[in-house]
């Protein structure tokens, strides 16, 4: 299947700038958040990233709106790491932490791209739904970690020629 160029240049920008935010707002190095969700590495902490739902909706010839859900997950900790609950509780603080981050940085932005992503249509200070977090178990290797999971709602702007 041919996607349309300004699709994919669209979705690349988003998924650059939320690895880059993931960087700042964490501290983990470049290689330790990636743009997709199939992935596991033996160090922690490392964030991965999944498009999980989308809804096209055209807004006049050639300009369409498509809402998007985007899951960053940080796996952080290891389940039975250090001492009964202190995984848990530093998982608490980062919920909180990370939830707030990403609120503050409405526009994907970053030291590296301060003036975030040029795809999204609006702010997400529009919807009180559009940043929610939780924390989650993930498989990790060997053994499971425990994660704080950020699902926020985009919405991108793409001119589409007719018939692409």
């Amino acid at each position: 299947m041919s996607l349309s160029p300004a699709i994919a240049t669209a979705v690349a920008d988003v998924r650059q700038k939320l690895v880059a935010l993931e960087q700042d707002i964490s501290g983990v190095s470049t290689t330790d958040a990636v743009g997709y969700i199939i992935h596991t590495q033996a160090a922690l902490p490392y964030w991965v990233n999944a498009f999980t739902s989308v809804r096209v909706r055209k807004i006049a010839t050639d300009l369409w709106h498509i809402d998007t859900t985007v899951r960053a997950i940080y796996h952080g900790w290891q389940l039975t790491e250090g001492q009964s609950g202190e995984a848990e509780q530093e998982a608490q603080v980062a919920l909180f932490a990370y939830a707030a981050a990403f609120a503050e940085r409405r526009e994907l932005n970053s030291d590296i791209y301060p003036a975030g992503t040029i795809a999204l249509v609006a702010d997400m200070s529009d919807d009180p739904g559009a940043i929610s977090a939780e924390i989650v178990t993930q498989p990790g290797g060997a053994s499971e970690h425990l994660c704080v999971a950020i699902t926020l709602q985009l919405t991108l702007e793409v001119f589409l020629e007719e018939g692409y």
